[in-house]
């Protein structure tokens, strides 16, 4: 019984832990894409997919997905 209670309390703590992050992780993926938004409305036409080449670490998929989560 000591085993399923010890393995209760882990996967629990872990749960939430698990949690926080994503919850962490999406609250990231949103700011980075409202930045990104406000970058897009900010370069000339056509610039900023250059500019995510040139100047992040982030592809411009990703950066895309980013703006998804921005923009619900």
């Amino acid at each position: 019984m000591h085993v399923i209670e010890s393995h209760r309390h882990e996967i629990n703590r872990l749960h939430h832990k698990a949690f926080a992050r994503a919850t962490e992780a999406m609250e990231s993926a949103k700011r980075a894409g409202e930045l990104l938004l406000e970058l897009k409305k900010a370069l000339p036409h056509g610039d900023f997919k250059k500019w995510i080449q040139a100047n992040l670490e982030v592809s411009v998929r990703q950066a895309q997905r980013y703006m998804a989560v921005a923009q619900g």
